[in-house]
């Protein structure tokens, strides 16, 4: 399925104005690190100074507002079977499964010889072991599958999206991209067709915008590349590109010829093409890696390198948004950015 999703981005090859980030000076020789170093740093260090409105002043983990007090249950094993005990090591759910996962919003997934399902606090199936797979998203949907076809199931149980597509993504904006029969489209939590399944690719949709790539299908007609807005037009399009990401903040990375820029929602871009990967902006930064293989950097919404290439992964693989969040915040202050 990641193979699947990985195939977009690109732009116009003329552009004009365009911006080309100076190579960084750092004011001081600093070793290469990690992101997951960063953050930990900036839950101690970055704390201490208050020019930054950091989301977090304590060193103990962030939970979220959907916390519950079953995620401090532990999951233990009885003669191959697993169970939960509680905070004071009480059996609160007795060993039945044959495989388990912690609680995440008051529920938890778990196997059985038939499958793999969902249960409550009580211990009671809220979605029967009958799936192959299944995740919780952060947006609170679950993604299921059987039988090499996918849904989305809502957190009490309720089938949102049957199981009956190829590939699906996450809901964004109250619609998720679904594949079927080799085309694309997206539906509502109602299961109601709201873009019609008519292009080779699509993506999630942020700030009203997805991106999309339909082939022509006739003579005479074209390709499409570009985004689609929520009635399914193309409202930015390009002659190709390689990737295009979501746009957050007002612009979005895009890729042709294997090097990114930054586009507006105008489809011009802000700034050269020279990076070999780019992420979505949060807080007016965005990581970026001008070589393959590379450390990572970050570049301002100009497109100018302003956190020097440093870092051995990118930012992007963080889910949490109060941990993303604090994490650029304390990377701003260490730099001293506005």
């Amino acid at each position: 399925m990641l193979e699947f999703l990985k195939k977009l981005f690109g732009l116009k090859k003329e552009d004009s104005g365009v911006y080309i980030p100076p190579a960084y000076t750092a004011p001081e020789k600093s070793k290469s690190t990690s992101i997951d170093d960063v953050l930990q740093e900036s839950k101690s260090t970055f704390v201490a100074e208050e020019s930054i409105n950091i989301t977090s002043q304590k060193t103990e983990p962030i939970k979220k507002s959907t916390y519950t007090i079953e995620e401090e249950w532990e999951i233990f094993e009885e003669k191959n079977l697993y169970g939960f005990k509680d905070e004071n090591g009480d059996i609160v759910i007795p060993p039945k499964f044959k495989d388990a996962d912690g609680f995440e919003n008051g529920y938890a997934a778990v196997e059985m010889k038939t499958g793999k399902g969902m249960i409550n606090n009580k211990g009671n199936f809220i979605l029967e072991p009958i799936y192959e797979y299944i995740m919780f998203e952060e947006n609170g949907f679950i993604q299921i599958e059987k039988d090499s076809l996918y849904g989305l199931v809502k957190p009490n149980g309720t089938i949102a999206v049957p199981v009956q597509y190829n590939d699906i993504g996450k809901f964004s904006e109250g619609l998720v991209w679904v594949a079927k029969d080799g085309f694309m489209g997206y539906v509502d939590e109602h299961h109601n067709t709201v873009i019609d399944f008519k292009f080779d690719w699509c993506g999630n949709f942020s700030e009203g915008l997805a991106s999309a790539t339909q082939y022509a299908q006739e003579e005479g007609q074209k390709d499409k590349f570009g985004y689609i807005d929520k009635t399914g037009e193309f409202v930015i399009e390009f002659e190709d590109y390689d990737e295009a990401g979501e746009f957050k903040e007002g612009l979005a990375p895009l890729s042709i010829d294997d090097k990114f820029g930054f586009i507006n929602k105008q489809g011009k871009f802000i700034c050269e093409r020279i990076y070999h990967g780019a992420g979505s902006f949060v807080q007016g930064l965005s990581c970026v890696q001008l070589e393959k293989d590379g450390k990572w950097g970050y570049a301002d919404k100009t497109g100018k390198l302003v956190i020097p290439y440093q870092f051995e992964s990118t930012s992007d693989y963080i889910d949490d948004q109060e941990e993303l969040n604090e994490l650029i915040s304390g990377l701003k202050k260490k730099y001293k950015l506005k």
